[in-house]
């Protein structure tokens, strides 16, 4: 997980790491006053639509 709005950062090294391996990623922004279920729950859903779409995916939700 990426804290303090790092998304962009967290998109670079997911394509960076792509780069050396096969994975996929699913990634999400904490929304404040959110709960981690909820943060976790929406990332897990990113991955799946990764996993879905093939190989080597960043999906965001």
């Amino acid at each position: 997980m990426i804290n303090n709005g790092k998304l962009q950062a967290c998109l670079l090294l997911s394509r960076t790491i792509q780069r050396n391996i096969t994975c996929s990623f699913g990634v999400t922004e904490y929304k404040k006053g959110g709960r981690k279920h909820s943060l976790l729950s929406r990332a897990d859903k990113a991955l799946c639509i990764s996993k879905e779409n093939g190989r080597n995916q960043v999906s965001v939700i």
